[in-house]
């Protein structure tokens, strides 16, 4: 068992001044004794502890884990046992030539220990390099460009006899030491990333880990039994991520959003069209007017809303080329992308946030809550009115005038009002969930870097 004890030397030596002025305090025995009380606590002996000086410290670059680089005896050092990987994962290093009129399962690795997916299947001659990696089920696989990023898998068995590009790593994996699920967790979860950033070697955005540094790393060395029992806890926060994903799926397009929200009733229509409860709030600005302005450029997505994408100089902007200035509390929406919900709210501007001249601005008068429009706007009811009404040979384009001629029933201001706390508070119901995913997340990541802290 292992006891931290953290102290506040600061105010721990002013709360000794308070008892005795002037008391000067020998360091080198309080931490020894602090051990000794924390080990009759716990019924433990207590005869592993070492004082280390600052100066000690720095020498080694700040490194706060001391056991790295004393020479503790055998049974001093008390941290984990580890193997390097070589010694349960072994190169598959088979290749096979491709056939033009043959069709080829390909695989992809997702970032962040998601997993080993499907890609696509596509016909032997339309794959560019002839030259591919047959892909057996269990075997461990590598992105060598996004391993820093823990694009790591096992095979699962539906995708025996795919294949994987020279860009993949494959490793037969030794199951008389290793359960494949725990293993997977200590890659896709581990804090294993900075040595692999350390590792990738190459030109920005393409630098590869090499499977030879790869297997290089240390893993902590457990009983099978041991990993069994940790990869079924682990399995119980996996279960509750990917189910919170599920619920989660499509809430920040709000695709949740149900026709009946909207239905209005005879005697409830306040109007038949935005038409008479919005204002067109188009303010042109040229950011070139003012070259030693910086300008606040937004854009508008269909998950985030009204984001802020980039900060530029009037200077660096094309001459002659107009932007919008942003409105507090307008409406924001892509007419091009409007109708997959790429709409926002402006909540907080100033004088040198702009957008694009393309897109669409406009204001609620007060018979029209703001956050009732965004909510129907952004509704899949919405959206198909949008295709019906929307232009365009190539792409549809809903511009101000003809979101403003699409016939629907607008409902009074009290209706507006508790069809929108209806809305926030299924949301807010679906933050609960976002929390209880992070918890998770945190919970199965703590489990995986506690066991390298050991």
């Amino acid at each position: 068992m292992k006891a931290r004890i953290f102290i506040d030397f600061w105010n721990f030596q002013l709360g000794l001044n308070e008892i005795s002025p002037g008391f000067k305090l020998d360091w080198a025995k309080l931490s020894p004794w602090l051990v000794d009380a924390a080990a009759a606590c716990l019924n433990q002996p207590s005869d592993f502890y070492h004082f280390i000086t600052v100066e000690e410290i720095n020498a080694h670059n700040g490194n706060m884990r001391p056991v790295r680089y004393l020479n503790l005896s055998a049974t001093d050092d008390q941290e984990r046992k580890r193997i390097p990987l070589a010694e349960i994962l072994q190169p598959a290093k088979a290749t096979v030539t491709l056939d033009d009129d043959t069709e080829y399962r390909r695989i992809s690795v997702a970032l962040y220990g998601k997993g080993v997916s499907l890609r696509d299947t596509v016909w032997g001659r339309d794959i560019k390099t002839n030259k591919q990696r047959p892909v057996r089920a269990g075997q461990v696989v590598m992105s060598n460009i996004w391993a820093r990023k823990q694009a790591f898998g096992i095979v699962p068995p539906e995708l025996e006899g795919a294949i994987a590009s020279t860009d993949f790593s494959l490793f037969d994996l030794d199951v008389e030491r290793i359960e494949p699920r725990f293993l997977s967790y200590i890659l896709g979860f581990g804090p294993l990333t900075e040595s692999l950033e350390s590792m990738a070697k190459g030109s920005t955005g393409k630098a590869r880990v090499h499977a030879d540094d790869f297997l290089s790393l240390e893993i902590p060395d457990l009983s099978k039994t041991e990993q069994t029992q940790l990869a079924n806890r682990l399995d119980r926060q996996r279960a509750i991520i990917e189910q919170c994903e599920q619920l989660l799926t499509g809430v920040d397009r709000l695709d949740w959003l149900d026709d009946s929200l909207f239905a209005v009733a005879a005697d409830d229509v306040l109007a038949t069209s935005f038409a008479p409860l919005v204002g067109d709030a188009t303010n042109y600005i040229d950011p070139t007017s003012e070259p030693e302005t910086l300008w606040k450029v937004y854009g508008v997505s269909n998950e985030t809303g009204v984001r802020l994408g980039e900060i530029k100089a009037g200077a660096d902007f094309k001459v002659g080329r107009k932007y919008q200035r942003l409105v507090k509390d307008a409406l924001v929406y892509n007419p091009q992308r409007v109708n997959v919900g790429s709409v926002g709210v402006v909540t907080e501007t100033d004088a040198q946030s702009i957008v694009s001249p393309y897109y669409v601005i406009f204001t609620c008068k007060p018979e029209l809550d703001r956050r009732f429009a965004y909510y129907l706007i952004k509704s899949p009811y919405f959206r198909r009115l949008i295709d019906e009404a929307a232009v365009g040979a190539v792409r549809h384009e809903l511009f101000f005038k003809l979101f403003c001629a699409i016939p629907i029933s607008i409902p009074r201001p009290e209706t507006q009002q508790r069809i929108v706390a209806a809305i926030e508070a299924q949301l807010a119901a679906y933050a609960g969930v976002r929390q209880l995913q992070a918890q998770a997340e945190s919970t199965l990541r703590g489990i995986v870097r506690g066991l390298f802290e050991r």
